[in-house]
């Protein structure tokens, strides 16, 4: 609804030229091939699910009528959908979006308007060398980074919400007059001084550089400002209505008093309170955002919550606890996750506790549900099994380490057997062997204490240690000990 001040939205001019596409497409597939030619970028999701992106916006397909399911309805089934998405998948990065002041020193992280769009939309966290802005929202999606030396917003979310919000942010820091270069795509650009406009910052003080406005642009700040204007007008006040007496009437009896009846007077309306001028300027300052907001699709909590977990990988499901980025076994701050996906791991770990966190008693169930359905999910993959059968594998090698361990600790009196020193340099393959034996039956014992399945694992493991066909291996059945007279006769047949 941003035409009421006579901007159409980026999702619904979308909308209007996606249709346009749609109408002139032969199947699902032709569909995406026509408008990644024509300067849309198709995001991959999984399966036939996808997302398109045009400069700064990125929607999901079924958010604008779009959705496979859809494009089937209306031009066919397509078998070979699924390969379109995967041969176009595309994300177009921008770099370098920011505004740069030339403030020396600025007033660093003063106190911003309690009612502006950055106090109410916006969250932080401060670090040493910069603060860092994510939307108050379940996604907790990141908006920008606020740097003091040099003063400058660095953005990685380029809507005009976010924009708004980063020029407030400067704005509050700087002291008239004051400068600030605008850097990026001209998109950007555009929002940043169609924002700085609105805000009527020049008559502050501040002038904003790095892009030259069209005619339209003039235009379309004329028409929002008047309609501003024609929003902020007050109310002339309606005078009020005259008291009207009324005649009392003659008695009816000679003998009874005449009846005096009480005047009739019409309430006098009270008079519209005058719009304070604070409140009129906040007002002016975030009645762009407040009308998109008023009018622009809202995704529901458990929507938000669901996309943040198509975002989780089998890599984020811990296998000794079943757990989504587990504190536990992948550190408190990530540190044993993979280092290519370190971020990511502690991404989806805040989004979902941020997520949990403003959803609340209410919703805390149905998030459980969900969580618990895509752990299933999760669980069911094929690479999730590998996982667990070479969890268990690693289980079984450490186990067998820690009982050679306790053998050196148990046979202290063969401090002369060399096997005892060596028998763990077999185990890492460090090629340090003298072969030399005294553990035959303690190893045998063990062995025939495992499992079918066990066994299979470790025939292989402890065929590096015992030899039974004359192969070489350093633990042969032949006790070199000078106080121990007779051979061992019992020979490990392997599995």
């Amino acid at each position: 609804m941003l035409e009421i001040r006579g901007i159409i939205s980026n999702k619904e001019e979308m909308k209007e030229d996606l249709k346009t596409l749609l109408q002139q497409s032969k199947s699902p597939s032709d569909f995406i091939n026509k408008i990644t030619d024509n300067g849309y970028n198709v995001i991959h999701n999984g399966k036939t699910s996808f997302s398109i992106q045009h400069e700064d916006q990125i929607f999901k397909a079924s958010e604008l009528g779009l959705s496979y399911k859809t494009l089937k309805a209306k031009l066919g089934e397509d078998t070979g959908f699924e390969q379109t998405l995967k041969d176009k998948h595309s994300i177009k990065e921008y770099e370098d979006c920011s505004i740069a002041s030339t403030e020396a020193e600025p007033d660093y992280m003063r106190k911003i308007k309690p009612n502006s769009v950055l106090a109410t939309k916006f969250k932080f966290i401060q670090h040493s060398d910069k603060v860092e802005y994510f939307y108050n929202t379940a996604s907790s999606k990141k908006s920008f980074e606020y740097y003091k030396d040099p003063s400058k917003v660095s953005f990685h979310d380029l809507s005009r919400q976010s924009a708004k919000a980063g020029i407030q942010r400067l704005v509050a820091d700087a002291k008239p007059p004051q400068s600030f270069t605008v850097n990026g795509p001209n998109f950007f650009k555009k929002n940043i001084w169609l924002e700085f406009q609105l805000m009527g910052l020049e008559a502050k003080g501040f002038k904003l550089e790095g892009y030259t406005p069209t005619q339209a642009d003039l235009e379309l700040v004329k028409k929002a400002q008047e309609q501003y204007a024609s929003m902020n007008k007050k109310p002339e006040p309606k005078p009020e209505a005259p008291t009207v007496a009324v005649e009392p009437p003659k008695p009816v009896e000679p003998i009874a008093p005449p009846v005096m009846s009480t005047p009739v007077q019409n309430e006098p309306e009270q008079l519209v309170e005058p719009t304070k001028q604070v409140e009129q300027e906040s007002n002016f300052d975030s009645l762009f955002d407040e009308l998109e907001d008023e009018f622009s699709d809202k995704t529901s909590p458990v929507d938000s919550f669901k996309e943040i977990l198509s975002k989780v990988t089998t890599d984020m499901l811990c296998v000794t606890h079943g757990s989504i980025t587990c504190r536990i076994c992948f550190g408190s701050n990530m540190e044993n996750a993979p280092a290519f996906q370190h971020d990511e791991f502690i991404s989806i770990n805040h989004e979902i506790a941020t997520a949990y966190a403003d959803a609340g008693r209410a919703l805390k169930e149905e998030f459980n549900q969900i969580l618990s359905d895509k752990i299933d999910e999760l669980k069911s993959t094929q690479e999730y099994q590998e996982k667990i059968e070479a969890a268990h594998i690693a289980n079984i090698e450490t186990d067998f380490h820690d009982f050679i361990e306790s053998l050196i600790d148990k046979h202290t009196d063969y401090k002369k057997i060399e096997i005892l020193r060596h028998v763990q340099d077999v185990l890492e393959g460090n090629g340090n062997i003298i072969p030399d034996a005294a553990l035959y039956d303690d190893i045998t014992e063990k062995v025939n204490q495992l499992d079918n399945h066990e066994r299979e694992i470790c025939s292989a493991y402890v065929q590096k240690l015992i030899d039974d066909d004359g192969s070489g291996a350093p633990i042969d059945g032949e006790l070199k000990n000078a106080d121990v007279k007779s051979k061992r006769k019992i020979r490990y047949k392997p599995c």
